[in-house]
């Protein structure tokens, strides 16, 4: 498997340019145009204006293509770098897991303590019986609720997310592994 950084190439066709020698065999160059994006699923390179979209050095899988040969801007990945690639990565998504749930915790804990305070007997005393007054109260801690939901939701997504990023990488190193 070989590997590049990304360096602000206009679009796709560019960047394929710049990464391989596609002879004139016909559909050779449609080939490595679909293999490059499909070989790099977390970044949409068919989108246009990949320099905007792309923060350059942005690392890029640079896949075989049959008919096309690599240019020198591609860099073998070996087996020690796609290990410690993986490592590094499981770091990263551990840190990144740990940091989304210290923050949904903060926020839940906010709100449940919004939540008590509404519910608290000097809250409802001062409302002093008015109907309209506890209904808006009503309303309010019925929100709160709602947000603790919310937030526990999107902790699910987040961490379906960052699971999926990690198979990802352990896909990408096995691919290696089974290339050579």
């Amino acid at each position: 498997m070989r590997v590049t950084r990304f360096n602000n190439q206009k679009n796709l066709t560019e960047l394929v340019e710049h990464l391989f020698k596609v002879g004139k065999t016909p559909g050779t160059r449609a080939a490595a145009l679909n293999a490059l994006a499909d070989a790099n699923p977390g970044i949409d390179l068919r989108a246009g204006r990949l320099a905007e979209r792309v923060p350059e050095g942005t690392l890029l899988v640079v896949p075989e293509v049959e008919g096309a040969t690599h240019t020198k801007r591609s860099k073998e990945l070996s087996d020690e770098t796609a290990a410690a690639l993986l490592s590094r990565t499981k770091v990263v998504i551990a840190d990144a897991d740990r940091a989304l749930e210290e923050s949904s915790d903060r926020l839940v804990a906010q709100i449940k303590s919004r939540v008590a305070e509404l519910e608290s007997q000097e809250i409802r005393q001062a409302a002093g019986g008015d109907p309209d007054v506890e209904k808006r109260l009503d309303l309010l801690n019925e929100e709160a609720r709602q947000s603790v939901e919310q937030l526990s939701e999107r902790r699910s997504r987040e961490q379906a997310a960052l699971q999926d990023a990690e198979a990802t990488v352990a896909m990408l190193v096995k691919q290696l592994w089974r290339d050579r």
